[in-house]
């Protein structure tokens, strides 16, 4: 599995889901999230969503902030929408809002 952006690294699914495990295990609150700037192409079977996102909260006892642009990849299937993927570019740092 591969990252692009500021921070961009290479890493095993196992290695990303014993990650994930460990993140998600220790307390986390989010306080404030939001999605701005929503477009969305749609391709007949296929659509992408784009839009700026900002969160706030404490993870592990410590404040954290992060904002970026994220893109998601949905496919019509016979029973509806599926997400297909989603990828995430950080801004570094995020802006004061």
């Amino acid at each position: 599995m591969a990252s692009g952006g500021p921070a961009g690294r290479t890493t095993t699914r196992e290695h990303f889901i014993a990650e994930a495990s460990v993140f998600f295990g220790e307390a986390t609150r989010i306080n404030f999230w939001s999605l701005t700037a929503i477009p969305v192409l749609h391709l007949e079977i296929v659509a992408v969503c784009a839009y700026d996102w900002t969160e706030r909260g404490q993870h592990a006892g410590h404040a954290f902030e992060l904002a970026g642009t994220a893109t998601d990849v949905l496919v019509r299937r016979e029973d509806g929408w599926v997400h297909q993927a989603h990828h995430v570019t950080l801004q570094h740092p995020p802006s004061a809002s």
